[in-house]
């Protein structure tokens, strides 16, 4: 059989492309994401006139679970702590 008959995600496969077009759009809009983020964090007036509204959506969604991940963080670092603290008392 040989390379030509692999499934086209097998990794042996020496046509399979390393990084396609839409993981290249991907990172290009998550870079744009941080960036704006950084931006309005930094205390740069947000002006929603500037913004499509498909930027607009993709910000609201990307400071959602921004801030959902750091909540978590923190309860799991909370969480890890309190326990590191049970097992220090039990000795």
């Amino acid at each position: 059989m040989g390379k030509a008959h692999t499934c086209v995600t097998c990794p042996m496969l020496e046509t399979k492309p390393g990084c396609g077009i839409a993981a290249d759009a991907d990172l290009e809009v998550i870079a744009w994401l941080e960036r704006f983020d950084a931006e309005i964090t930094a205390g740069r007036p947000l002006i929603i006139e500037d913004l499509t509204a498909l930027q607009w959506e993709c910000w609201v969604m990307w400071s959602n679970l921004k801030l959902a991940y750091e909540r978590t963080h923190q309860q799991r670092t909370m969480g890890m702590f309190e326990a590191m603290m049970a097992m220090m008392m039990r000795g």
